[in-house]
This record gives C-alpha cells, structure tokens and sequence, in this order.
C-alpha cells in the first residue's frame, strides 16, 4: 500500500467483508430533559435528543391519520466500515469536509475507518467561516458526552464501541466521535442580525389568564431561585410572556456566543434531514406581569431561570435562515415546547431551592394554568429516597403536601382551589 494512503477514508471491499462477519393528563418524563447535568453540553445535548424523539412521534401519528401510499424504495446496499473506526459530527448537515488533508464526498456525519492516531479536520460550509479541529485519538477522554469547546471528542469505554449505528448509508461499531461544533460567531454580523431577528420572531409567545382573589402572585425573584410572594384580595389579570433570553441578563455557565449553543442530536439524526440544516439550542426567558382591571401594575417579574427549545433552522442564499418545515422531526414540537417553557423554568427553580441529589421525575403540566412538578432524591444521596411534590402558578413555588413543606419551610402551602386548577 502506498504510505500516501494511510489517511485516505474510501471503504474498500476488503474492510467491508470483515466487518459483515460480526453482527386527568398524562405523566411525561423528564429526568433526561431537566435534570441538572454535569455540564451545559450535555444538558443542551439531551434536550436536543428529547425534542427530536417528540418530533418523531408527532411524525408517526400523522402517518397514522393520514398514510402515504406505499412505494417500494429500490434496496440499499449496506456498507459496513471496519474496526475500529470513527465518526465525525456535527451541528451542521451540509458542507465539506476535508480529513488530513483530503476533501471527502459528503459531509457530516461520517462513518470512516481509522487510520492513524492523529486527525486534522476542517468543515467548509458557506456562509459559516471554515472550522478547523485537530485531534489525537489516543488522548480523547473517555466520557458519555462531548467535553465543552468548538473541537471536541471522546471515546467510548469498552470494545463495543459508542454502539451500531448507521449514517448515511454506512454502518459501524464507531470507537471514536469527533464533534465541530459550529455557533453564532462563525456566521457574518449580517447574518448573526438575521438569525437573532427571526429568533425573536418565531421564538415569542404570550398567554392572559385571570387570576382569582387569594391566589399567591410572584412579586420578586432572586438569582438563588427564591420567589417572594403575595395574595391579594380582589381578583387581577395576568400575562405570561415566553421570549428570547434578554442579552442583557447573564445566564448562568453560559459559555456559547450570543448564548445560543450547537445543539448534539446525535449522527444518526443529523443524517435523517435533507436540506442545509443548522441545530442550535435557545434559552427563553419566562416573565408574568400582573394588573388591575383598571390596567394599574402590580407585579413585573422575569425569572431568572431559562427554558430551552432546539429549532433547527435551513439556509439558502436567496431568502437567508428560516425555521426548517422540512426537518419535520422538530417543526411540529416547536409551538408545544413554547407552551411548555413555563413550566420548564418553574422546574429549575424548584431544584435551586432542593439542591444536590434530587431529580425531576414528572410534570402534569397545565400550561398558564399551573404545573404539578414531582421529584425524587436520588437513592444513593442521604437521607433515603424521598419525594416532593410542588406546585408552580402565577410565578410561584407551592408545597402540595405536609412533607414537601416541611423540607421547604419558606415556601407557601397550595390552598384547594390552586390544587383544583391543576386537576386534583
């Protein structure tokens, strides 16, 4: 074999013949959502998982309701790569990749062979700048999700490998995952201006709702999640407003530009959409504001948590960025993750206020009306397995039971009518 060859990623016949060798509402889970993660990555990484499997499942009922008719696709030759090998991803389904030196067919995500140790892989992908990211397979550490920076990698923690997958027509056992990110920075301050714009636009949503003498109204919240309150004795109306997190407000570990983060969907995903596609993941930020019936303000509060959502967004040189209705996986979501931004960010507050060692185990989630949030700690902290059950309207935190009172004393008890409003 010519030495020039050792960094060449063509499958040959050889390498694929060796491989064939081996082969009231509903409860939704979110510990996979919310959870408080090790690091932002890979929260943002989950939630951008989470979102796309809801986005699969409005797909599967439609084809329920409304079948396509059957066409019989012409069979697809399966190319398996040989071990161990690697796959390079990205927040990005178009571009050019070039791997040591050598411009390849496709773009990410690539399944490919390894050869060698060493890797230096630029994306070409207009109007993003080219992004260059060099690696050291040997080094990379061994983790379940990517390290935070634009060039990261792991690798996986047995033979195994990181699991069969199959990406664009090639199936492996990849030992090795390579990820370029691409962000904000890498786009022109055009374009930046363009994608914020449509951000603000498609990313807003409002809700009114009255709001009945005695109930608790939030009237302050602080950056450790506490919500002062106050019950008022004539009726009020209500405002609850879901926009673009605030660039003047910090975010906590916000390490991403205009604090909008690539989004990890996972290789198998990004190889499902058609189209010049952009993942990012955006917080939103959560504000109530009560008033009289004579329009007089009570109240103005923004919280200080964030919601997020994962749009994926389409490029063409003609009309610019623009929310994708071709990537159906997460069109169909987006309305309903606005919808359940407020009680995402009821959520974070409420494990500000429990701390370490406890887990979101469910919502009932009655939008502008209210949410029931249930958590449990987890086994291995101390003392034992323990639940709470907390209510989150108007803005502010309610313990639904003796118990969660007792472990968070400072927050108001749910009268009967809060708990009817949220169904019992």
């Amino acid at each position: 074999m010519d030495p020039n060859d050792q960094d060449e990623l063509v499958h040959t016949p050889d390498e694929e013949s060796a491989e064939t060798s081996g082969e009231d509402l509903p409860l939704i889970e979110l510990e996979s959502l919310l959870a408080r993660p090790p690091s932002r990555r890979k929260r943002l990484g989950q939630m951008g998982v989470v979102i796309a499997l809801l986005g699969v499942a409005t797909l599967t009922l439609r084809s329920v309701i409304f079948p396509a008719p059957v066409v019989t696709p012409p069979p697809t030759p399966t190319v398996f790569v040989s071990s161990p090998s690697l796959v390079i991803e990205s927040n990005l389904t178009f571009g050019t990749l070039i791997i040591n030196g050598k411009r390849q067919s496709g773009p990410a995500p690539f399944l490919a062979a390894v050869h060698g140790d060493a890797y230096a892989i630029t994306l070409e992908a207009p109007p993003f700048r080219p992004i260059s990211c060099h690696f050291t397979l040997s080094r990379l550490p061994t983790a379940d999700y990517f390290p935070a920076g634009a060039c990261s990698g792991l690798k996986a923690r047995s033979s195994d490998g990181l699991g069969v997958m199959t990406v664009h027509g090639v199936t492996g056992f990849p030992t090795y995952a390579l990820f370029l990110a691409v962000t904000m920075d890498d786009l022109p301050p055009a374009q930046q201006r363009q994608v914020t714009s449509l951000l603000q636009q498609v990313l807003s949503t409002q809700q009114e709702i009255s709001v009945p003498a005695q109930a608790a109204i939030a009237t302050r919240a602080a950056a450790d999640g506490t919500v002062l309150s106050q019950h008022l004795e004539t009726p009020l109306q209500a405002t609850a407003s879901v926009s673009l997190w605030p660039p003047q407000l910090s975010l906590e570990a916000s390490d991403c530009p205009e604090q909008i983060c690539p989004v990890e969907s996972g290789p198998q995903l990004m190889a499902e959409l058609s189209g010049s596609i952009w993942g990012i993941s955006v917080p939103l930020a959560l504000r109530w504001q009560f008033t009289r019936p004579s329009g007089a303000l009570v109240s103005d509060v923004t919280f200080p948590t964030a919601a997020y959502v994962a749009p994926f967004l389409s490029y063409a040189a003609k009309t610019g960025w623009r929310v994708t209705k071709e990537a159906q996986v997460m069109a169909p979501a987006l309305t309903a993750e606005l919808e359940g931004a407020i009680c995402q960010v009821g959520m974070q507050l409420a494990l500000l206020q429990l701390g370490k060692g406890w887990q979101p185990n469910g919502v009932y989630d009655h939008g502008v009306n209210g949410c029931r949030l249930l958590f449990l700690r987890q086994q291995d902290a101390a003392p034992p397995l323990f639940s709470a059950l907390v209510l989150w309207r108007f803005g502010v935190l309610l313990a639904l039971d003796d118990g969660t009172h007792q472990l968070l004393p400072t927050l108001p008890v749910a009268s009967a009518d809060d708990i009817l409003a949220v169904g019992g």
